[in-house]
């Protein structure tokens, strides 16, 4: 009995993931965890020096209604932890992200993949509307062949600056002896590797991440700051894989990276152009660093 309960597992698992097709790539990662650290860094406008340290977190949980939908739900848990101003002690800065969503395949060649995605972004010193955020993001993928997709979508979210939306364009390539994979998802991601021996990858990557927190700490009772997060990261890594579970690390560079306090909202914003923006930074910001990676991830083959 037990040995059918768990064949019967598996076979779910398998079925789910074949319906997901997020790319297609011949596996899903269903947890993973990321920490970064960098070294000592100077301020631009002080002789103070600080270290970011950042985690990041992720699950994800499909759960299939039938062979053309499959629910998608799960949680994104990240931590920023440093000096954010030469005047500032060290702090920590929170984001909780629910994941809702679903994946539907229209057709055979067309699927697309729909997320809500409240979350809740702050020093975490205490809680109110202010802290909570809504967004949510539109994929739609076309599959050319087993080894090459595209796809095209929209992402939006109610930062505390103002909304930002961000049109998507992706893709993935795998190439016929499985050795070389491309995948990306610009503006946020891009990322290339190579597999030269069964448990060793070398890899590139190139991330883009833009978040907003509420501080809740702030000494001037008449401001109601929100820290602003721009996050341009290029490294290259390798990955040894021990059956499912993949231990990454990585060695790279911020490429003009900046927390920068802000009491003022913008009208809206699109990568790299914020409309009607007339904010004055709170704090300054500090210089780019070299930094180092390592994360895990539990990655199913189907």
């Amino acid at each position: 009995m037990i040995h059918q309960r768990l064949r019967k597992h598996i076979l779910s698992i398998l079925f789910l993931c074949m319906a997901i097709e997020i790319h297609a790539q011949n596996y899903i990662d269903l947890f993973s965890v990321e920490y970064a650290g960098t070294p000592e860094v100077g301020f631009d406008s002080s002789d103070h020096t600080t270290s970011l340290k950042t985690l990041q977190t992720d699950l994800l949980i499909p759960l299939v209604v039938n062979a053309k939908t499959t629910v998608l739900t799960g949680l994104t848990y990240e931590m920023n932890s440093a000096s954010f101003d030469s005047n500032r002690k060290k702090e920590q800065l929170h984001g909780l992200t629910l994941k809702l969503g679903l994946h539907l395949k229209h057709d055979s060649i067309w699927s697309g993949t729909y997320f809500l995605l409240p979350k809740l972004a702050s020093d975490m010193q205490s809680i109110s509307n202010l802290d909570f955020q809504i967004g949510g993001a539109v994929l739609m993928k076309n599959t050319r062949s087993d080894h090459f997709n595209y796809s095209l979508g929209v992402y939006a979210n109610h930062e505390l600056f103002g909304w930002f939306v961000v049109p998507m364009i992706g893709f993935y390539y795998l190439n016929p002896t499985e050795k070389i994979e491309i995948k990306a998802t610009l503006p946020f991601m891009f990322d290339v590797n190579f597999n030269p021996w069964n448990r060793v990858k070398l890899g590139f990557n190139y991330k883009v991440q833009v978040r907003s927190y509420q501080i809740n700490t702030h000494t001037n009772p008449k401001l109601n700051p929100y820290m602003a997060k721009q996050s341009n990261e290029i490294y290259s890594y390798l990955v040894y894989k021990i059956n499912r579970i993949h231990l990454q690390f990585g060695v790279g560079h911020s490429l003009g990276r900046s927390y920068l306090m802000y009491n003022e909202k913008v009208q809206w914003a699109i990568p790299l152009v914020y409309f009607d923006d007339a904010r004055t930074s709170l704090n300054s910001s500090f210089q780019d660093s070299w930094l180092i990676k390592f994360s895990s991830f539990y990655r199913f083959r189907i």
